[in-house]
This record gives C-alpha cells, sequence and structure tokens, in this order.
C-alpha cells in the first residue's frame, strides 16, 4: 500500500442499525454527528458525475434530486418534478473572495416568476400588486450609458423624481406614447408637447384647427369638452360651450386690455384679415358700431380761430360762387372722395364746427346789415 493511500482515513461510523455515517478526510476525524457524509481536504474538491447535455436528457428513469454536470453548457443540473432544471453555475454568477457582500451574475438572463426570461432581469405574477420594491433612505436607480451616468429615478423624501442628472447637460428627459415622443424636457427646461425641440418655456406642435366642431378642438384646451372651454391653436383663440359658440371676456373683473401697444399694428373687428385694416390705422371695423358715447382727441387746433380779428371770411359772391362750380363746401370733402376714402371722424368734427363758427359770423353780419337797413327805414318813416 503506498503512501498517498495510506495517508487517507476512511472512518465508518455505525449506529445501532437505523444509520451509518461516512467521512472522508486526512485526519482520522469522525463524521459530524449531523452530517451522512462529511468530506475534508484543504487541496482537493468533490468532483460530480459529467456527461453531455443530450445524453443528461435521454438519462433512463431518474431520481428527483439527481445532480449531474452538462459538460455541453457548462452547468450544473439537478432533476427536480421530472425535469432537468440548471443549478447556479460559476460561469454566470460569482463573488469575489475579496470584496465582501459583492456578487455578479454575468451571463444569460435571470427570470424571477418565469421560466422563459426575455430580458436580463425578467421578473413577473400572476397576481396584482407591486413587483419591485426597492427600499432604503431615499432609494435611487442610476441609468448609465456605458460607464458614463445619464439619468436616474429616485424617491426624495415624498417626492418622486426621474430624469437627467447634473453631469448630462446635454440629454432631454422624453415620454413616449404609441411609438411617439409625445412630450419632451429639454436641458433649458423648455417643455415640448408632440415637439422634440421646444424653443419657449412650453412650445406645443400640432394639433387640429381651434372651430365649432368636435373634431376642431385646437392645439390646447381649457375647461370640459362636454361644458365651456377655450381652445387655442397656432393663430386662433375660441371660446366654446360643447361645441357651440360662446362669450369670450377680457378682464372681466378689472385691469386694461392693450393692443397694439407700440402701434406695431392693427386690430381688426369683422375682418377676414389683416390686410383689410389699411396702413396706418390701428382699428378697423367693417360692420355697425353701437356706443353710449364715443371721446375723440385731437392733436391740431379747436377750430376757435375762426373767431379771430385777422379770420378771412369768405363773402357771399365767393361762397356762392364756390358752391356752384365744386357742389360743396370750402374746406369739406366731396361726395367722391368720401365715398372712396371715407372720413376722419375728428377731422370732420373739426371741419363742421368751423362751418358752424362761419356760419355764425354770417348770420351777424346779416343781423347788422338788418339793423342798418332797419335804421334807415324808420328814419324814413319819420
Amino acid at each position: 500500500m503506498t503512501t498517498k493511500i495510506l495517508s487517507l482515513y476512511v472512518t465508518l461510523v455505525f449506529s445501532i442499525p437505523l444509520f451509518s455515517q461516512v467521512s472522508i478526510n486526512t485526519d482520522g476525524s469522525v463524521p459530524h454527528p449531523s452530517a451522512m457524509l462529511e468530506i475534508k481536504s484543504t487541496n482537493k474538491g468533490l468532483l460530480v458525475p459529467r456527461s453531455s447535455s443530450s445524453s443528461i436528457i435521454l438519462m433512463p428513469v431518474t431520481q428527483n434530486g439527481l445532480v449531474m454536470y452538462d459538460t455541453t453548457y457548462e452547468k450544473f443540473r439537478i432533476r427536480a418534478s421530472n425535469a432537468w432544471y440548471d443549478i447556479v453555475d460559476s460561469r454566470s454568477w460569482t463573488r469575489s473572495l475579496t470584496t465582501a457582500r459583492q456578487v455578479v451574475y454575468t451571463t444569460d438572463s435571470v427570470g424571477i416568476g418565469t421560466t422563459n426570461p426575455t430580458a436580463k432581469l425578467h421578473v413577473s405574477s400572476g397576481i396584482a400588486g407591486e413587483l419591485i420594491r426597492l427600499g432604503s433612505n431615499d432609494p435611487q436607480i442610476g441609468f448609465y450609458q456605458s460607464a458614463t451616468l445619464t439619468g436616474f429615478a429616485d424617491v426624495l423624501g415624498s417626492d418622486f423624481r426621474m430624469g437627467t442628472v447634473a453631469s448630462n447637460n446635454t440629454g432631454k428627459a422624453i415620454i413616449r406614447v404609441n411609438g411617439g415622443d409625445r412630450l419632451t424636457v429639454a436641458p433649458d427646461g423648455n417643455v415640448g408637447i408632440a415637439n422634440n425641440t421646444p424653443v419657449s418655456q412650453l412650445h406645443i406642435l400640432g394639433g387640429t384647427d381651434a372651430g365649432l366642431t368636435s373634431n376642431n378642438n385646437g392645439y390646447l384646451m381649457l375647461g370640459s369638452a362636454a361644458s365651456g372651454n377655450l381652445i387655442f391653436d397656432n393663430n386662433e383663440i375660441q371660446a366654446r360651450n360643447v361645441v357651440a359658440g360662446s362669450d369670450l371676456f377680457i378682464q372681466n373683473d378689472g385691469g386694461n386690455v392693450i393692443l397694439c401697444g407700440a402701434e406695431q399694428g392693427g386690430v381688426g373687428i369683422g375682418v377676414t384679415s389683416g390686410a383689410s385694416i389699411p396702413a396706418g390705422y390701428l382699428l378697423a371695423v367693417d360692420g355697425k358700431v353701437l356706443t353710449e358715447e364715443v371721446r375723440v382727441e385731437l392733436s391740431g387746433d379747436w377750430p376757435d380761430y375762426v373767431f379771430e380779428n385777422d379770420y378771412q371770411l369768405s363773402s357771399f359772391d365767393q361762397l356762392r360762387n364756390y358752391i356752384a362750380e365744386n357742389k360743396h363746401l370750402p374746406n369739406i370733402p366731396a361726395a367722391a372722395e368720401v365715398k372712396k376714402n371715407g372720413f376722419e371722424l375728428g377731422d370732420m368734427q373739426k371741419k363742421m364746427v368751423e362751418k358752424i363758427e362761419e356760419l355764425t359770423l354770417y348770420v351777424l353780419q346779416l343781423e347788422s346789415e338788418m339793423k342798418v337797413m332797419k335804421g334807415k327805414m324808420d328814419e324814413l318813416k319819420k
């Protein structure tokens, strides 16, 4: 018997005929009371039966609990419920011998609640409720692009947050639905709806025309579609009650409405396009205007200059000849001109006051002449 064989002791401990224990070691110790078989060695291991995957599958009737090593896929297999299953093997799960609490899975996929994982980690359950729970103080999930942290999701106190990290100053946060990007938050904080490149705090692209049908709901709606609502498209605002026109109130409870404050545009009422607003005019109304009072402020002189001593009042003959030739009063536009260009209310009011004041002077002049004639008649009666 060689020295190597003599150095190996096999101890058999027989317990009154109920069971026996086996110890394989080099120190002659007996097996631990809890073990049927105890193997001790500082430089040798246990080698289990090995076979190809096809051979293991074709093995004759086997007992549940049987363990084999699959040489084809380099995995441990165990027989359970009359089928072969993988045992976690060192190819996939590794643990650092120098770093505590570090276990790494390197290949294949892990399924929890499923026998057919379709991702690196596939968690499934046939019952309703949470599938994954992350529990700690302010838990966080980090998302990496290669080895660079670019995004995160976390719970901070009572707040849930998700997005890009501070070092990622070019990435956007995007919500995608039905295969399309629907909501985008750009690095500068601008928000885009159906728009990946927003250039304002809220930038909406797409939608329908703002109109009075259920298919014309604009780009943005405020209020319920089943009651009063306000809709916007890219150049229109429409107040509605369901799909019927409704009143639109602006500054109903106070404050001023300033339109075209820099006088760089005009306001049209009843017009169909800006082309109907004449250049240089701030307000154009195509239709009737009902108002309780209109106040007009003029920048020029009010025609009280008619009553100045140096005002040259036309003679009766001059006035008569002008009317006969032009068919309108001096300094008053002709009918053809008014029909073509209209007239300015303030300017026309000024011209009318001028004519009234001139008429007053003519009446006073006639009154003076009548007094003279009456005096002469009185003299003749004497």
